[in-house]
Protein backbone atom coordinates (compact mmCIF):
# COMPACT_ATOMS: atom_id res chain seq x y z
CA UNK A 1 0.00 0.00 0.00
CA UNK A 2 2.97 2.36 0.83
CA UNK A 3 4.43 1.95 -2.66
CA UNK A 4 1.60 2.55 -3.96
CA UNK A 5 0.82 5.76 -2.58
CA UNK A 6 4.65 7.00 -2.82
CA UNK A 7 4.70 6.17 -7.38
CA UNK A 8 0.86 7.49 -7.28
CA UNK A 9 2.81 11.46 -5.27
CA UNK A 10 5.75 10.58 -7.58
CA UNK A 11 3.60 11.00 -10.27
CA UNK A 12 1.46 13.96 -9.31
CA UNK A 13 4.93 15.40 -8.43
CA UNK A 14 6.24 15.02 -11.72
CA UNK A 15 2.94 16.30 -13.23
CA UNK A 16 3.21 19.24 -11.51
CA UNK A 17 6.70 19.94 -12.13
CA UNK A 18 5.94 19.89 -15.96
CA UNK A 19 2.90 21.89 -15.86
CA UNK A 20 5.07 24.32 -13.73
CA UNK A 21 7.61 24.09 -16.39
CA UNK A 22 4.91 24.60 -19.39
CA UNK A 23 3.69 27.65 -17.38
CA UNK A 24 0.59 25.73 -16.89
CA UNK A 25 0.81 26.65 -13.75
CA UNK A 26 2.25 30.05 -11.94
CA UNK A 27 5.57 29.66 -10.51
CA UNK A 28 6.51 31.50 -7.49
CA UNK A 29 9.16 31.68 -4.90
CA UNK A 30 9.25 30.14 -1.37
CA UNK A 31 11.80 31.85 0.00
CA UNK A 32 14.75 31.89 -2.23
CA UNK A 33 13.32 28.55 -3.68
CA UNK A 34 10.72 28.52 -6.48
CA UNK A 35 8.15 26.34 -6.21
CA UNK A 36 8.86 24.14 -9.18
CA UNK A 37 12.58 23.57 -7.62
CA UNK A 38 10.49 22.48 -4.31
CA UNK A 39 8.50 19.72 -6.41
CA UNK A 40 11.71 18.98 -8.11
CA UNK A 41 13.19 18.15 -4.70
CA UNK A 42 10.03 16.16 -3.74
CA UNK A 43 10.34 14.32 -6.61
CA UNK A 44 13.70 12.91 -6.19
CA UNK A 45 13.40 12.09 -2.61
CA UNK A 46 10.60 9.83 -3.77
CA UNK A 47 12.91 8.19 -6.48
CA UNK A 48 15.00 7.65 -3.20
CA UNK A 49 12.31 5.86 -0.91
CA UNK A 50 10.10 3.92 -3.32
CA UNK A 51 12.64 1.15 -3.81
CA UNK A 52 13.08 0.38 -0.83
CA UNK A 53 9.60 0.03 -0.77
CA UNK A 54 8.90 -1.83 -3.95
CA UNK A 55 6.96 -5.29 -3.32
CA UNK A 56 8.02 -6.47 -6.37
CA UNK A 57 11.25 -8.42 -6.94
CA UNK A 58 13.73 -8.31 -9.54
CA UNK A 59 14.80 -12.25 -9.95
CA UNK A 60 18.18 -11.72 -10.16
CA UNK A 61 21.08 -13.28 -8.08
CA UNK A 62 22.02 -11.33 -5.41
CA UNK A 63 25.66 -11.36 -5.63
CA UNK A 64 25.02 -9.81 -9.59
CA UNK A 65 21.86 -7.00 -8.57
CA UNK A 66 24.07 -5.63 -5.77
CA UNK A 67 27.16 -5.06 -7.41
CA UNK A 68 25.71 -3.76 -10.67
CA UNK A 69 23.44 -1.72 -9.16
CA UNK A 70 25.74 0.08 -6.76
CA UNK A 71 27.85 0.35 -10.02
CA UNK A 72 24.84 2.43 -11.77
CA UNK A 73 24.22 3.54 -8.46
CA UNK A 74 27.43 5.47 -8.52
CA UNK A 75 28.00 6.06 -12.05
CA UNK A 76 24.31 8.24 -11.49
CA UNK A 77 25.65 9.63 -8.26
CA UNK A 78 29.06 11.43 -9.88
CA UNK A 79 27.32 12.97 -12.52
CA UNK A 80 24.76 14.35 -10.59
CA UNK A 81 26.92 16.01 -8.11
CA UNK A 82 29.32 16.94 -10.77
CA UNK A 83 26.53 18.54 -12.82
CA UNK A 84 25.32 20.61 -9.43
CA UNK A 85 28.95 21.29 -8.46
CA UNK A 86 29.11 23.09 -12.12
CA UNK A 87 25.77 25.00 -12.28
CA UNK A 88 26.54 26.43 -8.72
CA UNK A 89 27.93 29.50 -10.17
CA UNK A 90 25.02 29.95 -12.75
CA UNK A 91 22.76 28.99 -10.59
CA UNK A 92 24.01 32.12 -8.38
CA UNK A 93 24.30 34.49 -10.82
CA UNK A 94 20.40 33.72 -12.33
CA UNK A 95 19.24 34.54 -8.70
CA UNK A 96 20.84 37.79 -8.62
CA UNK A 97 19.59 38.47 -11.90
CA UNK A 98 22.59 38.21 -13.77
CA UNK A 99 23.00 36.07 -17.19
CA UNK A 100 25.70 33.47 -16.93
CA UNK A 101 28.31 34.49 -19.24
CA UNK A 102 29.62 31.50 -20.88
CA UNK A 103 27.80 28.08 -21.59
CA UNK A 104 28.78 24.93 -19.39
CA UNK A 105 30.67 22.47 -22.19
CA UNK A 106 33.60 21.13 -19.99
CA UNK A 107 33.92 18.45 -17.41
CA UNK A 108 30.45 15.94 -17.57
CA UNK A 109 29.08 18.79 -19.74
CA UNK A 110 31.61 17.25 -22.53
CA UNK A 111 30.22 13.79 -22.19
CA UNK A 112 25.92 15.01 -22.34
CA UNK A 113 24.38 17.98 -22.29
CA UNK A 114 22.13 17.43 -19.25
CA UNK A 115 24.08 15.58 -17.04
CA UNK A 116 21.86 16.33 -14.25
CA UNK A 117 19.12 14.23 -16.18
CA UNK A 118 21.45 11.86 -16.98
CA UNK A 119 22.73 11.06 -13.32
CA UNK A 120 19.17 12.00 -12.28
CA UNK A 121 17.52 8.84 -14.33
CA UNK A 122 20.88 6.65 -13.74
CA UNK A 123 21.07 6.39 -10.57
CA UNK A 124 17.64 5.24 -9.17
CA UNK A 125 17.68 2.67 -11.52
CA UNK A 126 20.64 1.15 -10.16
CA UNK A 127 19.51 1.87 -6.42
CA UNK A 128 16.71 -0.32 -8.08
CA UNK A 129 18.74 -2.97 -9.24
CA UNK A 130 21.19 -3.41 -6.46
CA UNK A 131 17.56 -3.76 -4.51
CA UNK A 132 15.84 -6.04 -6.56
CA UNK A 133 12.91 -3.59 -7.10
CA UNK A 134 11.03 -4.56 -10.46
CA UNK A 135 8.26 -1.83 -10.17
CA UNK A 136 11.19 0.72 -9.31
CA UNK A 137 13.10 -0.20 -11.97
CA UNK A 138 9.62 -0.32 -14.06
CA UNK A 139 9.66 3.40 -13.67
CA UNK A 140 13.09 4.64 -15.45
CA UNK A 141 11.37 4.95 -18.85
CA UNK A 142 8.89 7.58 -17.10
CA UNK A 143 12.13 9.55 -15.38
CA UNK A 144 13.79 9.48 -18.69
CA UNK A 145 10.46 10.81 -20.38
CA UNK A 146 10.38 13.64 -17.69
CA UNK A 147 14.02 14.69 -18.31
CA UNK A 148 13.25 14.54 -22.24
CA UNK A 149 10.62 17.12 -21.97
CA UNK A 150 11.85 19.57 -19.15
CA UNK A 151 16.06 19.41 -21.88
CA UNK A 152 13.52 20.30 -24.57
CA UNK A 153 12.05 23.09 -22.88
CA UNK A 154 15.35 24.68 -21.61
CA UNK A 155 17.31 24.01 -24.63
CA UNK A 156 15.18 26.36 -26.15
CA UNK A 157 16.00 28.58 -23.75
CA UNK A 158 20.12 28.03 -24.45
CA UNK A 159 19.15 28.52 -28.07
CA UNK A 160 18.27 32.06 -27.36
CA UNK A 161 20.84 32.83 -24.97
CA UNK A 162 24.12 31.12 -26.57
CA UNK A 163 22.37 31.36 -30.50
CA UNK A 164 25.26 29.30 -33.05
CA UNK A 165 27.41 28.34 -29.84
CA UNK A 166 24.92 26.24 -28.26
CA UNK A 167 23.92 24.99 -31.63
CA UNK A 168 27.01 23.77 -32.19
CA UNK A 169 27.34 21.87 -28.96
CA UNK A 170 24.15 20.15 -29.97
CA UNK A 171 25.93 18.75 -32.54
CA UNK A 172 28.80 17.60 -30.71
CA UNK A 173 27.16 15.74 -27.62
CA UNK A 174 24.78 13.52 -26.90
CA UNK A 175 21.47 15.20 -25.19
CA UNK A 176 20.80 12.83 -22.11
CA UNK A 177 22.54 9.28 -22.66
CA UNK A 178 26.37 9.39 -23.84
CA UNK A 179 27.20 8.22 -26.97
CA UNK A 180 23.72 7.30 -27.23
CA UNK A 181 20.64 10.47 -26.82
Amino acid sequence: MLFYAAAGLAVLAYTASLSLSYSVLPDFSVGRLKLRNLVDGWCELLKLIIPFIDPFKLRLPVWLALPAGLLLYAVGMAFTLLALRSLMPVLAARSRGQPHPKLLKTGVYSVVRHPLYFGSTLWPAGLSIALRAAASLALTPAWLTYYTIIANIEEKQLTKEFGEEYEEYKRKVKKIIPLVY
